[in-house]
């Protein structure tokens, strides 16, 4: 879970809620100052309650212990947030899925479950595996050719979302943010709020919104669309400055329109946002589109998202310890398609 302000999405009278998407000791600890201060109590939580929200399965950290750890050998920060996880004195548990519901999706659920619990059966083996690019029909295939790609590591991602990039065959730009404090301009997005530090943008180009801006209509983390058009205040020099507008054509945009195509669809702009964010125990921010390129993203943004379709690729040994299951996303199993580079 990202430590900073930004990533506290509700905040009640008495209550606080973390999206967990990371189990990590350390950070549970780190969260702690963010609630006191905002509720001026000297209390561990600032007496406030807190509830992470989360699927532990599926995401374990990254190259860090888990909240689960009962390992001895801990740093002195770990220590501390252990400490913290074990405040947290009960548990609420779904037993429903929603995602991949119906009579129809029965197998497909099972064998989600038995990937998440690593004791893949053979029927659920046979399933998975009857999609695999090289027995997909050519039209099955073709089918896929806009879907979104989710690899494991960032050096895949980036590189098929600069191929895509280069094909659309139109101007780009590089959108720089706007850092201020020590060490602001270092900090990965991760830590700035999900900021990137700076990302390309053409017109054509995918893009994934990375903050909550308006629920009700569709604009929320994780949400895709298309970039229609960027803009530029009238004294600004768009060889230099930064654009002031992104508008993109959602794929889910359910609100009122900022102008409409010829074929319908409702165009939305997107303005930078600025989030606060520590460096040490230097308060500093970041000013940026809450926007990044994604023909092609990370199992990692990924996790909570519903996609029609999604194609991953199964050849390369996952970065974790653990195999993340990345089927998490599509509604059924023939919204799948595993290919190999």
């Amino acid at each position: 879970m990202t430590t900073t302000v930004a990533t506290c999405h509700c905040w009640w009278q008495n209550a606080c809620v973390f999206q967990s998407t990371e189990a990590v000791l350390s950070d549970r600890y780190k969260a702690a100052p963010f609630i006191r201060y905002y509720v001026s109590h000297s209390e561990f939580f600032g007496s406030v309650s807190v509830l992470l929200v989360g699927d532990y399965f599926q995401l374990p950290p990254v190259r860090q212990k888990p909240l689960y750890s009962t390992s001895t050998n801990l740093s002195l920060l770990e220590r501390k947030g252990q400490a913290a996880y074990q405040l947290f004195d009960r548990s609420v548990f779904l037993t429903t899925v929603q995602r991949q519901a119906g009579d129809e999706q029965a197998r497909f659920r099972q064998a989600l479950q038995e990937l998440r619990e690593v004791k893949l059966s053979i029927p659920s083996w046979n399933l998975l595996s009857s999609r695999v690019q090289a027995k997909l029909t050519r039209s099955e295939v073709d089918s896929f050719s806009t879907a979104l790609r989710v690899y494991s590591t960032k050096a895949r991602v980036n590189e098929y979302n600069y191929e895509h990039m280069v094909h659309l065959n139109a101007p780009a730009i590089q959108v720089e943010a706007k850092n201020q404090g020590k060490g602001a301009a270092q900090a990965p997005s991760d830590n700035a709020g999900n900021l990137s530090n700076k990302f390309p943008v053409a017109k054509g180009a995918r893009v994934m919104l990375t903050t909550n801006l308006w629920q009700p209509a569709g604009l929320v983390n994780g949400a895709q669309g298309t970039v229609y058009d960027i803009a530029w205040n009238a004294d600004a020099d768009p060889y230099q400055d930064s654009p002031a507008i992104i508008m993109v054509d959602f794929d889910s945009y359910d609100g009122p329109a900022y102008l409409t195509t010829t074929e319908g669809r409702k165009i939305c702009p997107i303005l930078p946002v600025t989030r606060d964010f520590l460096v040490g125990n230097e308060t500093c921010s970041r000013t940026q589109f809450p926007l990044i390129v994604a023909f092609a993203i990370t199992v990692h943004k990924c996790q909570s998202l519903t996609k029609d379709r999604i194609v991953t690729d199964l050849s390369t040994r996952d970065f974790q310890a653990v195999q993340r299951p990345q089927t998490g996303p599509p509604t059924n199993s023939a919204a799948l398609d595993w290919t190999a580079y």
